[in-house]
């Protein structure tokens, strides 16, 4: 699927982008490969693509229009999904790290405790309880 946008806005979906190009001769739009296209028509209208002129209508020259492949937008959607999947999963590890880091904290606390408590009953043994 392909998408023509112009101006921001999307003007037309399609299968297959319709490459138009003018015929000299003539003056007449004409269907041609991308390679020779000056613009494109999205549901009837037709618009130049980048860096061409050539379309005109009633005398002025035509907008511009892009040619964007849904393929290329549902790629630019998946590197958006995993951005915020990787943002959420960083979130969620650095709060981990958080938890683990108090949890540290307070298991050095406790030991600390623990090593007082067990200088006192060292003490306390090796003095016959006086002081």
């Amino acid at each position: 699927m392909f998408l023509i946008k112009s101006d921001g806005k999307t003007v037309g979906i399609c299968d297959q982008p319709r490459f138009i190009k003018v015929k000299e001769s003539t003056g007449c739009f004409v269907e041609t490969t991308e390679e020779e296209a000056q613009g494109v028509s999205a549901n009837g209208t037709p618009y130049n693509l980048a860096g061409h002129d050539e379309i005109q209508i009633d005398g002025e020259t035509a907008p511009e229009a892009e040619v964007v492949s849904t393929e290329l937008l549902d790629y630019i959607k998946g590197l958006e999904d995993s951005n915020a999947a990787l943002q959420e999963a960083n979130s969620t590890l650095e709060d981990t790290i958080c938890e683990l880091d108090s949890g540290t904290d307070e298991r050095i606390t406790n030991a600390e405790d623990s090593i007082c408590e067990l200088d006192i009953l060292v003490d306390e043994l090796m003095n016959g309880g006086n002081e």
